[in-house]
């Protein structure tokens, strides 16, 4: 185990492999009541016990980028294991990392200024992305590529709960991603859950593509200021249910420019719904060749969520009747 503790650096002390091309597998880092800490190239994978391959406590401007995350390949292992926990950490950069065969790939808990950005998620157990008490989060422009197969779990791509918060999570940004579940497993896309009834404050969830097979595209639980804008939500082939937006006992915001098979408002006010698209409820084969639409135009040169939209769109305008 590596172990960085009370390291003040004043600028950037980098910790990276002497041969970037051959680093050394960690088994788990612990990063403690430290501050400027870049963590570059670096490779982690589970050994035995429990826990996070990276944990990070107590610090500030914390930067991990081109780090991998790599499971064990034994699934027993692999379970109990998260690849980065971040608590209490004021100014964390996660980038152009790749997260494969873990629990749960991010868990960010009680911490400040955090980005997450140009990573990779996939073959993951239960998570991508778990946000708690956390306040001026973004996570822009990831490719989430779904979980293990495993009938009996739910996974989720970016999950918030509030749970014994005692705080509320404000300020977060979820934009330009793309969610691909590859497998049959229950799945929901963007879901801001609320056992406590703490309100969040200030979310944008705008321009992602979410293909899954649960029934939580977005959902948002009690909250203000919440944008749900021109997001993509779409069944896999397999799936037994509708992908929905909702939001729930949600106050001011906006509910504008989406495509999803269904919408749902609960108890909200002030929300303004403009040129939400609807789904047509399809059949098995119809909806694998609506897949193929927008997985073509993921694979297209270009920004390929614009050129999933506009698949996405053109399929639904041609859709059905045309007399």
């Amino acid at each position: 185990m590596v172990r960085i503790e009370n390291v003040a650096a004043g600028s950037p002390l980098v910790i990276t492999a002497a041969d970037p091309n051959a680093p050394p597998t960690i088994r788990r880092m612990v990063v403690t009541g430290s501050s400027d800490i870049v963590i570059d190239r670096l490779s982690f994978a589970p050994a035995s016990g429990e826990g996070s391959l990276l944990d990070v406590t107590r610090s500030a401007r914390i930067e991990v980028r081109r780090a991998r995350f790599t499971g064990s390949g034994d699934l027993a292992l692999d379970r109990r294991h998260r690849g980065l926990s971040a608590e209490q950490v004021d100014g964390l950069k996660i980038i152009d990392s790749r997260f494969d065969s873990v629990e749960r790939a991010v868990v960010l808990t009680r911490s400040r200024r955090t980005e997450m950005a140009h990573n990779d998620f996939r073959r993951l157990g239960a998570g991508a992305v778990d946000i708690f008490a956390s306040e001026d989060v973004e996570v822009v422009a990831n490719r989430f590529g779904g979980f293990r197969a495993d009938g009996a779990r739910v996974g989720s791509f970016i999950r918030a709960f509030t749970r014994g918060a005692g705080a509320s999570t404000r300020n977060v940004r979820i934009a330009d991603n793309v969610m691909i579940q590859d497998t049959d497993t229950i799945t929901d896309g963007v879901i801001f859950t609320n056992e406590d009834k703490l309100p969040y404050q200030s979310l944008e969830i705008s321009n992602n593509v979410i293909v899954i097979a649960g029934p939580h595209g977005i959902t948002v639980d009690q909250g203000t200021g919440v944008k749900v804008e021109r997001n993509v939500v779409i069944e896999t082939e397999a799936a037994i249910f509708n992908g929905t937006m909702r939001m729930l006992r949600v106050t001011g915001g906006t509910l504008a420019g989406n495509l999803a098979t269904a919408y749902g408002l609960v108890e909200s006010r002030d929300i303004a719904r403009t040129m939400n698209l609807t789904v047509p409820r399809m059949d098995r084969r119809a909806r694998k060749a609506y897949l193929a639409r927008i997985l073509n135009g993921l694979e297209g040169k270009g920004d390929g969520r614009i050129q999933a939209r506009i698949g996405v769109t053109e399929a639904h305008r041609t859709s059905g009747p045309r007399a």
